[in-house]
């Protein structure tokens, strides 16, 4: 009966080692890779939370690696209320590819440079 209460403790805590992090991600955006594969390469990491400080778990060269995130810029996007009948080719990557204080999102069926609105809008 005692090795079974220890099996199902175990059991337990590996389960509990494999759930995700229930405070999200760590802040910021991975930045956008510009390496080319040559092949594939072993991944560094798991998540934003097996790299130290405040570094981010983001596919870079080939792999998913330990690296510095982007901040985003201060506002919000719009909700989108388009209807999108195919994808289109976006304007952006992330709020730094946008001039002044725009930012980067998805707007009419692609990602577009926009002016942020200062409060959250409503769903």
């Amino acid at each position: 009966m005692k090795s079974l209460a220890v099996f199902l403790f175990v059991g337990l805590l590996v389960i509990w080692m494999e759930l995700p992090s229930t405070t999200g991600k760590k802040p910021g955006y991975c930045p956008r890779d510009r390496c080319r594969c040559e092949g594939p390469k072993p991944n560094e990491c798991r998540n934003d939370y097996s790299c130290r400080g405040a570094k981010k778990c983001c596919y870079s060269c080939c792999a998913m690696r330990c690296v510095d995130p982007v901040k985003a810029k201060p506002g919000y996007c719009l909700t989108d209320r388009c209807i999108c009948l195919r994808t289109h080719r976006s304007q952006c990557h992330d709020d730094y590819s946008c001039r002044g204080t725009q930012k980067c999102c998805f707007s009419c069926c692609k990602m577009r440079c926009v002016d942020p609105v200062k409060e959250p809008p409503l769903p």
